[in-house]
């Protein structure tokens, strides 16, 4: 019989696809990024999952993110006061998702895996060409851009094994995966598939959270609490418009969703937006509330494939909210009415073309200098 593809967005059933890895697994599933190889460990199940992922569960924990803010706050700010002297005049509009939401993530990928700013140009155009074609964009250009992504991280990888370094590449050539070490191809696909990750993650939920600063002022207050980033404010704008929209598992043996008879082999699609706003587990799930009794949402993922990579992108989002509010006093979009909240968010590689208008501080600091 012929493997089917079949959808499901029922928060339950998500989550029980997503943390069933023994019914449900990543392996055999499509995903056709041009890769030259798997990406790992997203297409590793089992045990072979687990190997590859602890080096990374490792690196990108929660205390070794955290020593990291300093040089993630720099660029953060960095690009935020680029945004305000882009402007050619008071009135002019300036492009933030092309400016800041896109940039910021591939910066800070940069810096993580010491990789040098044309090179980062680069890798975000290719990124884009994988991730994001157009309708029109022939299929031989994204299967061109993973081939190049794939040779750069090979190339990448071959010179730091021959010359150590202390950045996060450097830690995963030496690395343990169990008992060996990572070979230089498995480094490759491993940082493949972090380019792809680290991305779309922070730059999809800062697309969305300059729409909601735009059009809905009474959000960016509660944006911050008692000078910080608020919590809760990142978790909703995530559950609200997940970055990611799908995940594909492939059913190991047969089984029943829902009510639905799921055959070995099929292709399933697990819908994080509708889980997200599933209105059995979320009051009125179309409404963005930050004041919102906390609940776990699945825009991570969930079970052993959950995103390693969380710490790192709530605090990229923190840090971009905190310098935000430190630079800039208003973010208005264009004359007109504003667009239903609740509606799909523009995906941030659209232009987003917004008025900005600096802090009086800022002005009078730039000013004095």
């Amino acid at each position: 019989m012929e493997s089917r593809q079949v959808m499901v967005g029922e928060y339950a059933s998500v989550r029980a696809v997503l943390v069933n890895d023994d019914q449900f697994g990543t392996g055999g599933a499509t995903i056709d990024c041009g890769q030259p190889r798997r990406l790992l460990p997203l297409q590793a199940d089992g045990e072979e999952h687990d190997v590859y992922r602890a080096p990374l569960a490792r690196l990108l924990s929660a205390g070794a993110v955290e020593r990291w803010e300093p040089a993630i706050r720099r660029i953060t700010t960095e690009l935020v006061e680029a945004l305000l002297v882009s402007k050619r005049d008071p009135a002019s509009l300036v492009d933030v998702n092309a400016g800041f939401s896109s940039p910021l993530p591939m910066q800070v990928f940069g810096w993580m895996m010491g990789i040098g700013d044309i090179d980062v140009a680069r890798l975000l155009i290719l990124h884009d060409q994988i991730m994001v074609p157009t309708p029109s964009t022939p299929p031989a250009v994204k299967r061109s851009a993973g081939a190049e992504v794939g040779r750069y991280f090979d190339r990448l990888v071959s010179e730091c094994r021959q010359h150590p370094r202390g950045d996060v590449l450097g830690a995963l050539v030496i690395e343990q995966a169990g008992r060996r070490s990572l070979t230089d191809e498995e480094i490759s696909d491993i940082c493949f598939l972090l380019l792809l990750a680290s991305v779309d993650t922070v730059s999809q939920a800062l697309s969305s959270m300059f729409f909601l600063f735009a059009n809905y002022p009474r959000q960016r207050d509660l944006a911050m609490v008692g000078g910080k980033a608020n919590p809760q404010f990142i978790e909703e704008l995530l559950r609200w418009e997940p970055p990611a929209m799908i995940l594909p598992r492939t059913s190991q043996e047969r089984c029943t969703i829902n009510g639905e008879e799921i055959e070995k082999n099929d292709l399933v699609l697990c819908d994080l937006r509708s889980a997200n706003r599933d209105s059995s587990r979320f009051e009125a799930p179309e409404r963005f509330d930050p004041m919102r009794s906390p609940r776990p949402h699945l825009a991570f993922g969930a079970g052993s494939h959950r995103c390693v990579g969380v710490h790192l992108a709530r605090m990229e989002l923190a840090i971009a909210v905190e310098e935000i509010d430190r630079a800039i006093e208003v973010i208005a979009g264009p004359d007109g009415e504003a667009p239903e909240l609740g509606v799909l968010t523009p995906r941030r590689t659209a232009p987003n073309l917004l008025e900005l208008r600096p802090r009086a501080s800022l002005i009078d600091g730039s000013q004095a200098g």
